[in-house]
């Protein structure tokens, strides 16, 4: 079975930065500590909107955050003017100033497709076991609460309030695992299962 150019291009995306999430697990970095970056695509290159919806693809799917810069096909002088150290050293003959950036178009419906959503719960001393909170099991405060991505690694930490809650906000759309802290003289018995977090 073939694939296509888009599919072998998305793979040949994520094959260069495997050896990144190698390092980052081996190391013990958390998902929310990487910021995934593309400098200097050329905007005229055919095939340059897929690679960047795929870099992008990839890193929503990891949980990185992302930075994008310099959407350009000229050279350093071009920053040197954007700054104010230099003047403007190239005439693009019979190009208008202001050019349609495909590149820019991929970004912006990133941005707009993220629905930002919540994930919260409680944690309460089950003294029966049975998944219920019951009148006389009392909320328990200030226990640890991580959120885990589907790799397993830890995006956000919160803490229980007063009333046993704990939330999560400003998710993206993705796979998630809730794992609590232990309280000292405690063990934890309910089996969390992987959530889905979308609208």
């Amino acid at each position: 079975m073939g694939r296509s150019e888009e599919g072998r291009a998305s793979c040949e995306s994520e094959r260069k930065i495997s050896s990144k999430i190698m390092k980052t697990k081996k190391n013990h970095v958390p998902s929310n500590r990487i910021i995934a970056e593309e400098f200097g695509i050329n905007r005229t290159v055919p095939g340059a909107p897929q690679y960047m919806q795929d870099l992008i693809s990839i890193f929503n799917q990891k949980g990185w955050h992302k930075s994008f810069y310099a959407f350009r096909e000229d050279t350093w002088t071009g920053m040197h003017y954007e700054l104010g150290t230099g003047k403007i050293k190239w005439d693009e003959e019979g190009q208008p100033k202001r050019q349609d950036n495909p590149l820019w178009d991929v970004i912006k419906n990133d941005l707009q497709s993220h629905k930002l959503l919540k994930l919260g719960g409680r944690v309460w001393e089950d003294n029966n076991q049975n998944g219920i909170q019951d009148q006389s099991e009392k909320e328990m405060e200030g226990v640890r609460v991580q959120l885990l991505n589907k790799d397993g690694n830890a995006v956000k930490e919160v803490k229980t309030d007063k009333e046993g809650h704990y939330l999560f906000d400003g998710l993206t759309e993705n796979t998630y695992r809730v794992q609590g802290e232990k309280p000292f003289g405690y063990r934890l018995h309910a089996k969390i299962k992987w959530t889905r977090c979308n609208g």
